[in-house]
């Protein structure tokens, strides 16, 4: 982690605006399969700063596929950040509107 307490999965969610999906896709491929954290706990943790998860990061730049990626990898749209927002709430503020139709359909069962 880095001096804020974000992860490198984190820090490439943040850059998925300018990077895309795949810097992710080859951090979550090298996760662990074994060990005391399963794969969904470690593409849903939280940062320290914020308290946002990587699919808060990918979903404030908008970037679909790594969202689509992140939730197939196991992360969990339910998940709040320091100020109780999930990421429906980020796709709302941040006003991406693919993400927050896709959100509530997750969110809604």
């Amino acid at each position: 982690r880095d001096q804020y307490g974000d992860s490198t999965l984190h820090l490439a969610a943040m850059a998925t605006g300018r990077n895309g999906v795949a810097v992710i896709k080859a951090l979550v491929d090298a996760l662990p399969t074994t060990g005391p954290y399963t794969k969904e706990q470690l593409v849903s943790a939280r940062c320290k700063n914020f308290g946002n998860t990587a699919l808060h990061w990918a979903t404030l730049n908008g970037n679909v596929e790594s969202c689509e990626f992140l939730l197939n990898a196991g992360s969990r749209p339910d998940r709040k950040n320091r100020l109780k927002q999930t990421v429906l709430d980020y796709a709302v503020k941040y006003e991406q509107p693919k993400l927050k139709v896709k959100y509530e359909g997750l969110l809604a069962k």
